[in-house]
């Protein structure tokens, strides 16, 4: 009897902590999964927080109506390696940091997710500040999704340490 109350013990602890440690690697990934808050882009590089893709663990979605183009904008709060990740090919412009175009390397399949994240840009030591996204003009109505974080883990699963939005 002993040996199976040790049994039931040991799988009430293992499942005690109540967090997913389900997700590894890349937490832009997991994320994804969660579902995504609604921007509306600007017609130029305001700052309006209906347009701010915030810079954090949650994703995007841009609407852009047909024959629109328009900006979403990113408050990065210090220079660090960040990912911008995008689910849609092609729907990219230009990147813009404090109203200058700044080229970004090529855009990779993001190597964790590529089924989600098609288009990956890897950018290390993006500089602090504000910038814009410029999004292509859609050709019919449609939702760009989109997600910008720091990719050094600020989160640890070991100590339980988590940041909440």
């Amino acid at each position: 009897m002993t040996r199976y109350l040790s049994i039931a013990l040991l799988a009430i602890c293992l499942t005690a902590c109540g967090d997913d440690h389900t997700h590894s690697g890349d937490p832009a990934c997991y994320y994804a999964t969660l579902g995504a808050m609604t921007v509306m882009p600007t017609t130029d590089m305001g700052t309006e927080p209906t347009a701010e893709v915030h810079f954090m663990e949650h994703g995007h979605k841009v609407q852009l109506g047909a024959g629109e183009t328009g900006y979403v904008w990113i408050n990065v709060p210090e220079t660090g390696d960040a990912g911008i990740y995008i689910q849609s090919m092609g729907a990219v412009e230009a990147f813009y940091h404090e109203g200058t175009e700044t080229a970004l390397a090529e855009p990779t399949v993001h190597p964790e997710c590529g089924d989600i994240f098609p288009v990956y840009y890897n950018v290390p030591d993006m500089a602090a500040g504000t910038w814009h996204i410029k999004l292509n003009q859609a050709t019919e109505a449609s939702e760009v999704w989109i997600m910008a974080i720091p990719t050094k883990a600020t989160n640890s699963h070991s100590g339980h340490e988590h940041h909440h939005h």
